[in-house]
């Protein structure tokens, strides 16, 4: 743990502004104020919602990380910049309390002081919760409810433990909806424990009541106070995320792993250059070459993104916009692909967004810094390594009892359940949205660095 406070402490005050290349590097835009400005307009408005002009923004933002938002900003007598400091250093502090959370969950499945320790190790120095640690994201919050939740789960303790692994997991929901099959998952392993239906009833009970206190107040207001059944979230608010960039984005992840150059082309108003993979016919060219001219021209999504992103051109106001019609192109094409090019659709870009998921090995903009490819290449290549000691770890644990069944459970079905929906069916590759998993496979993985220690004890008491 004192480990794990220096290195971030260190990152904080020297490595944050070299890595993400500023000096304000825990703001990231309109995310950041997205959380923010949705607290604010329920303080001063009475109504939850990220853009008060748009009737989407109610639901665009579950409310976990801006409720945590809110109470830093009321601590701070409502001066933004206190409560951006108050923010950075509590979640500082919660995730080096993520790291005893490891270690005692380990302890609590396998008795093994070692092998806690190494997974505790693993986590204090993993490099990509410490670069995410002082972002005023939700990542940073959500792995520590979402372990909090596992310890209670995972913890001794009769039916108020399930009460607080569920209260506990529908925050992390809350904040991050990646944590959202945790609950799922934590019930089933409740059912198909050997205990009896009477105890069972009441476990379940329990967990249901924490998930109803905590994740289930969130579709709970807005079918109250909205009438609308959401139960995740509503990302259609216009601005950046309108129809043509959503349709367009769909396109590109049904024909090709990256989005890239295809969308800075656009961005850029070159010439787009497509795949002959996206082109089944001479008219789909056509059609092509028409739908990225009205990208340029009239798409609101990629104007919002030309505009802030890149300093060029202008805004297309609404009565200007041509989103539907781009949506409509895209989404023949996209059905298209499915359709007729099944092979490309189905196996070879989802086995593509595997390889990239699992061996990403650059940033994108840092092409022409050769120590931060360097950097990157090292980081990404450390990541990968631990995906498969986890996975190693997965495996030998199957055939171990040293990892508790119901942990084992949990961590297998979760990791490759959601490396399965973002590589087959949601296709937009981030790889923070893969940090959960991650995190939660450096448990397996430190059992294969426990497996290996053993090994070369062993083979050194023989010799």
């Amino acid at each position: 743990m004192l480990f794990g406070i220096i290195l971030r402490i260190l990152f904080i005050i020297k490595g944050g502004a070299i890595y993400y290349g500023k000096e304000d590097f825990w703001l990231m835009g309109g995310d950041t104020l997205s959380w923010m400005n949705s607290f604010l307009n329920l303080l001063n408005n009475g109504i939850y919602s990220a853009d008060m002009a748009v009737e989407n923004g109610k639901f665009f933002r579950p409310p976990g990380y801006s409720f945590a938002m809110g109470i830093a900003y009321l601590l701070a007598g409502k001066e933004l910049t206190l409560t951006y400091k108050i923010l950075i250093w509590a979640q500082t502090g919660f995730d080096v309390i993520t790291i005893l959370l490891i270690y005692k969950i380990t302890l609590i499945t396998s008795k093994n002081i070692l092998f806690s320790n190494l997974s505790a190790f693993c986590y204090a120095t993993y490099p990509f919760i410490i670069v995410w640690v002082p972002i005023l994201y939700a990542e940073s919050l959500s792995v520590f409810f979402m372990f909090l939740g596992l310890y209670y789960f995972i913890k001794e303790g009769k039916n108020w433990k399930f009460f607080w692994a569920a209260f506990y997991t529908g925050l992390a929901a809350l904040c991050r909806l990646q944590c959202l099959p945790l609950l799922p998952l934590f019930l089933l392993a409740i059912l198909i424990s050997k205990s009896k239906f009477s105890i069972l009833l009441r476990q379940a009970s329990f967990f249901a009541l924490g998930i109803l206190l905590s994740y289930g107040l969130w579709p709970i207001r807005n079918y109250v106070n909205q009438n609308r059944i959401v139960f995740t979230q509503d990302v259609n608010v216009g601005g950046h995320w309108s129809q043509d960039y959503f349709s367009l984005m769909g396109f590109l992840g049904a024909t090709q792993v990256d989005t890239e150059p295809q969308s800075s082309q656009i961005l850029d108003g070159q010439k787009v250059t497509w795949p002959d993979v996206a082109i089944i016919d001479e008219s789909d060219r056509v059609l092509l070459d028409s739908l990225s001219n009205l990208c340029k021209k009239c798409g609101t999504g990629v104007s919002y993104f030309r505009y802030y992103g890149r300093n060029k051109g202008q805004l297309i106001p609404p009565e200007q916009n041509c989103d539907s019609q781009i949506k409509s192109g895209f989404d023949y094409l996209t059905q298209k692909q499915k359709e007729r090019n099944k092979l490309n659709y189905y196996v070879k870009v989802p086995a593509g967004n595997f390889k990239k998921a699992f061996f990403k090995s650059s940033l994108h903009g840092e092409k022409n810094s050769v120590i931060k490819k360097i950097v990157a290449t090292t980081l990404f290549g450390y990541r990968s390594l631990m995906l498969i000691l986890g996975f190693a770890g997965l495996f030998l644990a199957g055939k171990n009892n040293l990892i508790n069944k119901d942990l084992f459970f949990i961590i297998l079905f979760y990791v490759v359940g959601w490396y399965g929906f973002m590589c087959f069916s949601f296709r937009h590759l981030e790889m923070r949205y893969f940090l959960h998993a991650d995190l939660l496979l450096l448990i397996p993985a430190a059992f294969s660095l426990f497996l290996l220690k053993q090994q070369i004890t062993n083979k050194r008491n023989v010799a």
